[in-house]
């Protein structure tokens, strides 16, 4: 893991990288988990939510982005046609 996941030299931040369908996760061990385009990719993404969930210790913050295309159409959002972007031109809602 290099760059953003090198902790930008901050003695405070210790960033590490898991498996997250299979590795072990301290529980209650994380003031922060972040999962970024991860758990769309995943069939017990359910299951593994509620594994970052225990991850965290009281307090602590979770921090999910992810893509949404149930519609399976990008550019084609509400956002998107108030800008006239319905023909799948621009980015998503």
């Amino acid at each position: 893991m290099e760059g953003f996941a090198e902790g930008h030299g901050r003695a405070d931040l210790d960033v590490r990288g898991h498996r997250v369908v299979t590795d072990e996760l301290d529980h209650a061990g994380f003031d922060l988990v972040h999962a970024r385009a991860v758990l769309e990719h995943l069939p017990a993404r359910d299951d593994v939510l509620v594994r970052l969930v225990a991850a965290l210790r009281p307090g602590g913050r979770l921090l999910v982005e992810d893509v949404d295309l149930a519609d399976g159409l990008v550019g084609t959002g509400p956002a998107d046609r108030a800008a006239g972007r319905s023909d799948g031109s621009g980015g998503g809602a």
